[in-house]
């Protein structure tokens, strides 16, 4: 039953993957998946022909294949898998399709909005390597809030300043003061991640509303970018959600 009502990232919220990963645990540890469990044969066919074969077992428990689009034919095609052996075979398809969009809208209940400013609050007409640019996400929240994240991927041209060096610390915590406070809340979020290309705020409890998220970055290399929309979303109730639209960020050499 668990297997069957597995989405393509989970059991919908992490509260929720997380119980039923206990659960599969559980099964598991009271079913026959012991050390001396026999290894499982499996043979995996597409539209007749064998595309892989291979052995499940302690050693290898699980495996990830890939079939490309040009090994699929148009319209329907036939995915078999069949098994060989007395252990349990479980298995998990999922589709995905990368289609060329170069302008994605804003979507979902919730409102979002991004803007690339200076750091003196003008919108930028232009960026050039080395500048600092300073990000502002609007999110308009139709109804009362829990645990809510907002989350911004930046362009390629685009380096979030990191807060922990000591080489940057003091021009990001200059503007943070410069935001809105909202009551018991400094900032409007309990917490800030800066990591990869990506920054996160998280918030335990966001009242209906409108609240304002700055971060500041860099200009880094030149170029023309696309930037994916910004997303907010209830970690446990998937039914709050909402996206800003996509946008085209050009830096110019120095």
């Amino acid at each position: 039953y668990l297997m069957g009502q597995r989405q393509q990232n989970g059991w919908g919220s992490t509260n929720e993957t997380s119980f039923a990963i206990l659960g599969l645990t559980d099964h598991l540890l009271a079913s026959s998946f012991s050390e001396s469990a026999a290894a499982t044969q499996y043979t995996v066919l597409l539209n007749g022909e064998t595309i892989a074969s291979g052995s499940l077992g302690r050693g290898e428990p699980a495996v990830s294949l890939e079939i490309p689009a040009a090994q699929m034919r148009a319209g329907s095609n036939d995915l078999r898998i069949t098994q060989d052996g007395s252990g349990q075979l479980y298995y998990v398809v999922n589709g995905r399709v990368y289609l060329e969009q170069s302008d994605i809208p804003a979507a979902g209940a919730v409102q979002v909005t991004r803007e690339y400013l200076s750091m003196d609050n003008e919108p930028l007409q232009s960026i050039s390597a080395g500048q600092l640019v300073k990000v502002r996400l609007t999110v308009t929240m139709p109804q009362d809030a829990a645990y809510v994240i907002v989350e911004d991927s930046l362009p390629g041209g685009l380096e979030a300043l990191n807060e922990n060096l000591n080489t940057t610390s003091h021009i990001a915590a200059l503007y943070e003061w410069q935001q809105p406070r909202y009551y018991w809340q400094e900032y409007g979020y309990n917490y800030k991640e800066i990591r990869g290309g990506q920054v996160s705020f998280f918030i335990t409890e966001f009242n209906a509303g409108r609240r304002v998220f700055t971060y500041v970055a860099r200009a880094t290399h030149d170029g023309r970018f696309a930037a994916l929309p910004a997303e907010v979303y209830a970690m446990y109730d998937l039914t709050v959600w909402g996206r800003s639209a996509s946008s085209q960020l050009v830096v110019s050499g120095e």
